[in-house]
């Protein structure tokens, strides 16, 4: 086979966006190789060799089995329960296998398996004393994930694995979610690759087989917006009321939520403004920032509002403080969380999106809505990868546009995401299980704020 035919196939099948995506992992893989010195050379090597094979065998897959592949995924998302069942089930597999591929104790977890047991054994009391001396409770988070992993805890869940069983269910959950939104936005096709797509990002799939308070806030972020659309299609004092539970229950969960009022104001870009809509307002800021100030109260009271409000105003000012950090955490960090190689993918369909949304008011200026909503504001105060989390079904939206737009390569881009995904992910296990609990403090160590060793790729 001659070099131009060796382009021609290239530039037929995607290869150009293949070789993208392949050049940012390698490239990547061969950095880390440096930095982690000798003893990670085989390791690296190993997952080098992976990546290349991947991009080889979805750069000469039979355009047969490219249309099989199609046909078998537009049958399956033909059907909203359908497309959901399958979801649920691919979803489901794939959290629970990465549940036995994480040290444990890493991530929130420490924190929260200092909590669990003690407010499960002494209640309210547990809570309070929790808070006072628990570093990873007491200086930055509300009380409804300890709480709920407490309630696991006395239902016989006394183990790191019924923990991390909350994260796989909320973040099935999620993925749910992601597709309702994206079908309602656009339509089915792009919902169903959205969340499909939300299953190749590495952060995500770590975070949801894991204890944190990440994955319940996502979920409640995701529900928010659901509901957003909700009240916009059919306005009401009722679904205001719901809208507002259930911003207030994700603020007691994590004080990002406060992103979500933003993000839901610009789904009046698709949707445009409903009747009486400062009524609407109204209700939905009284129920969820009533709901807030009764903790706030409650934590004033305990003399633990002081603390945190210290400590949240330091943690929201690192970026000013430190230029370097925040844009390692936009260049580096958030890159590596989303998966390097689906860069070349993303801005693609950011770019389609950018121009199809001249007249703003679009699904499309949604999307990027919701991602700069997030974005921006962690960009300019705390860019940690985790935090990025509740913009990452708008990230995979705009990645599906991306690809309802190059159709005649979308299969093969996707397989690559999914290959590499899987490939990343054995990657982080090996290197994490490799390491020895020790030096992760052990179970009883104190955890960090808002970092541990496990906090990400």
């Amino acid at each position: 086979m001659t070099g131009s035919s060796l382009l021609a196939i290239a530039r037929e099948r995607g290869g150009w966006l293949v070789l993208a995506m392949l050049a940012l992992q390698v490239g990547t893989l061969a950095m880390r190789g440096v930095m982690l010195g000798p003893e990670a050379h085989l390791l690296v090597a190993g997952i080098l060799v992976l990546s290349l094979l991947a991009g080889a065998a979805v750069l000469w897959l039979p355009e047969r089995a490219v249309q099989a592949v199609e046909s078998g995924v537009r049958a399956v998302h033909a059907r909203d329960v359908r497309a959901s069942a399958a979801l649920l089930l691919v979803s489901f597999a794939l959290l629970f296998a990465n549940v036995f591929l994480q040290q444990p104790h890493a991530w929130d977890e420490r924190g929260i398996l200092d909590a669990a047991p003690r407010i499960a054994t002494f209640g309210f009391g547990g809570l309070i004393e929790s808070y006072r001396v628990n570093p990873w409770l007491g200086p930055q988070h509300p009380p409804l994930p300890p709480l709920l992993y407490a309630v696991v805890w006395a239902l016989g869940g006394a183990s790191v694995f019924a923990m991390r069983m909350v994260g796989v269910v909320l973040g099935c959950g999620v993925v749910l979610l992601a597709f309702r939104i994206g079908a309602r936005l656009f339509d089915r096709t792009i919902g169903f690759a959205g969340a499909a797509l939300l299953l190749t990002t590495p952060l995500f799939v770590r975070t949801a087989s894991a204890a944190t308070n990440d994955i319940p806030l996502m979920f409640l972020f995701c529900l928010a917006i659901l509901f957003g659309i909700r009240l916009l299609e059919a306005p009401s004092d009722r679904r205001a009321v719901a809208l507002g539970v259930v911003i207030g229950i994700g603020l007691l969960t994590k004080y990002t939520m406060v992103f979500v009022y933003p993000v839901l104001l610009a789904l009046l870009l698709p949707f445009g403004r409903p009747p009486r809509i400062w009524r609407l307002l109204a209700i939905v800021l009284a129920v969820s920032l009533g709901m807030l100030a009764v903790w706030l109260v409650l934590a004033s009271t305990a003399g633990i509002l002081e603390r945190q409000t210290a400590k949240v105003g330091q943690l929201a000012t690192v970026s000013t403080r430190s230029t370097r950090w925040a844009l390692q955490g936009l260049f580096v960090r958030l890159p590596s969380a989303l998966g390097i190689y689906a860069i070349p993918v993303i801005l693609l369909g950011m770019w389609d999106c950018a121009r199809s949304a001249r007249s703003v008011r679009s699904a499309n200026g949604f999307a990027l809505a919701w991602l700069f909503g997030i974005g921006v504001p962690l960009v300019v105060t705390l860019p940690v990868n985790r935090f990025f989390l509740p913009a990452f079904p708008a990230v995979t939206i705009v990645m599906a546009l991306a690809l309802a737009d190059r159709r005649a390569n979308a299969v093969r881009v996707a397989l690559l995401l999914a290959a590499l995904c899987g490939i990343t992910l054995l990657y982080y296990a090996w290197v994490d299980l490799s390491i020895p609990l020790s030096l992760y403090g052990g179970p009883s160590a104190p955890a960090s704020a808002g970092t541990s060793a496990g906090s990400g790729p």
